[in-house]
């Protein structure tokens, strides 16, 4: 959840949030060196990371 509290709060919850879930992602393969990816969040399923086509 994100508070209005300034920009380091923010920074943790950012670090927090999408950095651990795309480490993870990274870890596990399915991301890889010099993919583009695109973050989305759904309420069903939290954030989602999906190739982006450019």
């Amino acid at each position: 959840m994100i508070r209005p509290f300034g920009a380091r709060p923010l920074k943790r919850v950012i670090q927090q949030e999408v950095l651990n879930k795309l480490s993870r992602e990274i870890l596990a393969g399915k991301v890889n060196d010099g993919d583009r990816i695109t973050l989305d969040y759904f309420e069903e399923t939290g954030l989602v990371f999906r190739p982006t086509d450019l």
